[in-house]
């Protein structure tokens, strides 16, 4: 309940990712202002297991946009998800 009573991010892009294995992982990048500035879907988990072009378009929406913070959701697949994340930010 902390986390909801935080301030606005001021200044800063943010990628959420909404995690998923059948339906693949949902993700949206809004500006520093609320905007969207693009979604899409990725498939790194079962059945697919696009983990290589999955971590390529994270790599390239965090490098091309300059994502300030990343929030994954904490349903399906988070775990997994969070290892992909971690693994595209470690470069």
């Amino acid at each position: 309940s902390s986390l909801l009573l935080q301030r606005p991010l001021k200044d800063t892009k943010i990628l959420g990712i909404d995690p998923g294995y059948t339906n693949g992982c949902k993700m949206a990048l809004v500006d520093e202002r609320g905007s969207v500035l693009q979604h899409g879907t990725i498939f790194p988990h079962s059945p697919r297991r696009k983990w290589s072009d999955s971590l390529q378009t994270l790599r390239d929406w965090i490098s091309s946009f300059g994502v300030g913070v990343v929030a994954i959701g904490n349903g399906t697949a988070g775990r997994e998800t969070q290892e992909l994340v971690s693994e595209a930010l470690r470069g």
